[in-house]
């Protein structure tokens, strides 16, 4: 094998991370002004606000269900047919229920879409699905961390761009860009990946598959142990999303209370939407930049990276509920975004490792079904716990997680239990 042939793989990558992030940006921009929609759009516009609550709520939500129930399907349709076709399936099934959305004519073909989406999509699955088969052993936790790292640049810019087209445009219009735009990201997709041989491995049926998978997970401790911590981390890092915005909010508000009657409405910087955004932006960028070093040391085969990982989110996020200041806010959102692919990405390449070549498409699934439960649960919890006892409670509730996830870590370590991340 030529040198030039042995390095490919990182074409393949790059053009991955560019289709993950144009998706995830689309993504960002179309559900940043979903609320600006049921208020405005003459058809799907919503009076009552606790019932308009309610359908962002359900709109946000209903890809989850289907997506933990079809991605490891779209798995095992992987194994079968190859990687790359799921990749091009992925965009192209998102950028066409994006498109269905600018023609939806009522809240509840917005939710019943939205659920089609989530059985459809699943990009990111897609391509790291491919990833590993691609990039070889020595390399996979930074490609697969890099690959990771498009989805908060993506949340970076997703925001911002949405509010201007909304503006410029309208938002039917705006959603008809965005699906259009995924679609043809399908196509780049499709010209530009290269075909691999690829020699299928096939079950009777995909239950059986998935079965197989979760058998293969049992069965490898290590296996289940990364899907643990991952579940278990991606819960706690949602249940703090839903109350993250009116919980920095308060705090913004109670430390600038004198200067909120004098702003204009071109010192949106300086409200408290502007600092929400801010903290936002700064999770994202951290994440982006930090990720794919996580990525390198797991390759180098540094150790207790999770653990490392684990205390520094518990310490973050109850800086932030004992500490309430502004700044403080913003300290805990930049480390936070320096720490979240510790548990969120490296748990990823380490399954990986432990799974053959041959089933990869179908435990990349089964981990991103797990991903999803713990976002589901994390969501659905938060919004009901929130009610009871205020923000501050979900964001301590969050601490308590993460500090478990560090005791289980420590323990399987003092044990010696092996843990590659």
């Amino acid at each position: 094998m030529s040198a030039e042939a042995g390095e490919a793989w990182r074409g393949t990558v790059r053009l991955l991370w560019v289709v993950q992030f144009v998706t995830t940006l689309a993504m960002n921009l179309g559900l940043t002004f979903l609320p600006f929609v049921l208020r405005d759009d003459p058809v799907l516009a919503i009076a009552d606000d606790a019932t308009r609550l309610f359908y962002v709520s359900l709109i946000l939500g209903a890809p989850f269900l289907s997506t933990i129930l079809f991605t490891p399907l779209w798995g095992w349709v992987a194994d079968r047919a190859g990687p790359r076709p799921q990749v091009i399936r992925a965009c192209i099934g998102l950028g066409a229920t994006q498109l269905l959305m600018a023609l939806a004519q009522s809240a509840d073909q917005m939710v019943a879409i939205r659920v089609l989406q989530g059985m459809v999509a699943g990009v990111l699955s897609a391509c790291l699905g491919l990833a590993t088969t691609v990039v070889p052993e020595s390399h996979q936790g930074r490609a697969v961390a890099w690959i990771h790292s498009a989805t908060p640049a993506g949340q970076i810019l997703g925001p911002l761009l949405g509010g201007l087209l909304a503006v410029a445009i309208g938002f039917r219009a705006t959603y008809l860009l965005l699906g259009a735009g995924i679609v043809l990201m399908g196509v780049v997709a499709a010209w530009w990946l290269p075909v691999r041989p690829h020699t299928p491995r096939v079950s009777a049926n995909p239950l059986r598959g998935l079965a197989q998978a979760f058998g293969q997970a049992a069965r490898q401790a290590e296996v289940a142990r990364q899907l643990l911590v991952l579940m278990a981390a991606q819960f706690a890092f949602t249940l703090t999303q839903g109350v993250w915005a009116l919980f920095a909010a308060r705090i913004w508000n109670a430390a600038w209370p004198s200067e909120r009657s004098s702003l204009r409405p071109d010192d949106w910087g300086l409200t408290d939407v502007g600092f929400v955004s801010l903290t936002l932006a700064l999770l994202a960028g951290a994440n982006a930049l930090c990720g794919p070093r996580w990525g390198a040391w797991q390759d180098r085969g540094a150790r207790h990276l999770q653990l490392l990982g684990a205390l520094t989110l518990a310490g973050a996020l109850a800086w932030a509920v004992l500490w309430p200041t502004w700044w403080g806010l913003l300290l805990s959102r930049l480390l936070t975004g320096m720490a979240l692919a510790s548990l969120a990405t490296l748990p990823f390449s380490a399954i990986a490792r432990h799974t053959p070549p041959e089933a990869r498409g179908q435990m990349t699934g089964l981990t991103f079904a797990v991903s999803q439960v713990g976002n589901l649960a994390g969501f659905v919890s938060g919004g009901i716990l929130a009610a009871q006892w205020g923000e501050p409670g979900n964001l301590l509730l969050s601490v308590a997680v993460y500090a478990l996830i560090a005791v289980v870590l420590s323990i399987w370590h003092a044990t010696g239990v092996p843990n590659k991340a």
